[in-house]
């Protein structure tokens, strides 16, 4: 039997997931340069989304290289999406649209 992606509702754990248990935003950041082994945070809204639950970061384009990208929800209907600098040098990364998916937490 195959997927049936027709279906409105999904499993998470032991529970269903709706569409409103699955918020997403997206935006585009523009990160200042991040010194070596530096850190540089920006948020984006994401309606629905609370301290607590799951994220899920996507890049729209190739991430820079030498930067690590992390998210969580910061405060209600806030993602903060953090850059880390992993390299010896500055890094300027390169402006991009960055997508989050919320998943409640249960």
């Amino acid at each position: 039997m195959g997927f049936n992606f027709n279906r409105k509702k999904f499993s998470y754990g032991s529970n269903s997931i709706l569409a409103r248990d699955v918020p997403r935003g997206a935006a585009a950041l523009d990160f200042p340069s991040v010194a070596a082994a530096g850190v540089a945070t920006l948020t984006i809204t994401v309606k629905g989304a609370a301290v607590g639950d799951d994220v899920v970061l996507s890049h729209r384009v190739v991430p820079t290289a030498g930067l690590r990208y992390s998210a969580w929800v910061s405060a209600a209907d806030t993602v903060t999406v953090q850059v880390n600098n992993l390299t010896a040098g500055a890094v300027d990364a390169v402006s991009a649209t960055i997508g989050v998916i919320v998943f409640k937490a249960y």
